[in-house]
């Protein structure tokens, strides 16, 4: 279930093998933001999103101290999404909005870039935004996620999760947000998946 656009067809597969494209749900969307969050959308420059989803790995109270200090010393303005190991916002800053869940394929299109942990769902949402993406892996298939995100020229290098630093994740901000190659890859990657996944609906419906 994911898009040759993404990843080419291996050679070696056998005909029966098929490549569906990412599986997304067609029906309409249906969500109003939090008002506050609207806001904070509003109220400055683009914000990055930053989220590791059900990802559980160490002290995660101090992945979030983490990700506070690396916004902070990047200067960019941040949505930082609550996941599995951070169930409230210990602290307040103006720069940050914390959110618990807000739909990708509604959240995404307003950021700036999108830092996350290389899962395939997330990495085809945020590609699918036409947003620039860094990938800090925790494990599993992400460190594939993490070279194809590298390999198509729309983000950084990944950060290792246990190599992640407030200083490292802050270069990897200002490197994501500031370097326009990620945003014309990732907005001219982001049409062509967009135009090859609606390709795919159509010769299946």
């Amino acid at each position: 279930a994911m898009s040759p656009t993404l990843v080419p067809r291996p050679e070696d597969w056998a005909d029966n093998i098929h490549m569906s494209g990412f599986w997304w749900d067609e029906r309409p969307m249906d969500y109003t933001p939090d008002p506050a969050l609207a806001e904070f959308l509003r109220a400055g420059d683009e914000p990055v999103y930053i989220g590791f989803g059900s990802m559980v790995s160490g002290d995660m109270g101090e992945l979030a101290e983490i990700i506070r200090q690396a916004v902070k010393l990047s200067g960019v303005r941040a949505v930082v999404a609550l996941g599995w190991g951070q169930q409230e916002a210990k602290t307040k800053d103006t720069n940050i909005f914390y959110v618990k869940s807000v739909p990708h394929d509604w959240l995404f299109p307003h950021m700036a870039g999108a830092v996350h942990h290389g899962g395939a769902g997330t990495t085809a949402a945020g590609i699918t935004a036409g947003r620039p993406t860094l990938v800090v892996p925790f494990g599993g298939d992400q460190p594939f996620w993490a070279t194809r995100v590298k390999a198509l020229g729309i983000g950084p290098h990944a950060i290792p999760r246990d190599r992640l630093t407030a200083p490292r994740l802050a270069r990897a901000l200002v490197d994501l947000t500031e370097t326009p190659k990620y945003r014309v890859a990732a907005r001219e990657l982001g049409e062509r998946l967009r135009l090859a996944q609606g390709e795919f609906i159509a010769a299946n419906i």
